[in-house]
């Protein structure tokens, strides 16, 4: 069951879109000890206030996502003829943290959700494309959604 356990912890972070290195920070712990509870080798599984953290964060990419529908779904008529939704997409957190000075935040977490963002939004129709966050010249002709963090 440990393995399982690992396992789990280490897909619901990704899914969260952190790295082991957020995830240390976060916790406040060091990577290794992040890779000993993902490593079936290592008998150290994730400690409860681990759960609560990677809890906290996809509940808070769910919020994201639903608000991003919710204002996709308000804003239809908008992207009618249009040719399609840009989502950011960065590619580092160097460029992330340029375009949200202060914010903090994960240039990592914020791909995760532009992810399931696109996922849901063709679901429902859109023609999604992904441009590089911070390149607004890119961007001119679409309507875009911010996926921060």
């Amino acid at each position: 069951m440990k393995d399982d356990e690992k396992t789990q912890f280490r897909a619901f972070r990704e899914m969260a879109g952190m790295t082991q290195l957020d995830f240390a920070k976060a916790m406040g712990v060091t990577v290794e000890s992040v890779k000993k509870w993902e490593n079936p080798k290592y008998s150290q599984v994730p400690p409860k206030d681990a759960w609560d953290i990677l809890q906290e964060a996809i509940d808070r990419q769910s919020e994201i996502v639903d608000f991003a529908l919710k204002k996709f779904e308000s804003l239809k008529d908008e992207f009618e003829g249009k040719p399609g939704v840009m989502l950011p997409y960065w590619r580092t957190q160097e460029d992330f943290e340029k375009a949200h000075p202060g914010e903090g935040g994960s240039y990592t977490m914020s791909n995760a959700n532009a992810r399931l963002i696109a996922f849901e939004l063709k679901k429902r129709g859109y023609h999604i494309t992904f441009g590089w966050g911070g390149l607004k010249e890119t961007l001119d002709n679409s309507p875009i959604a911010d996926c921060t963090y």
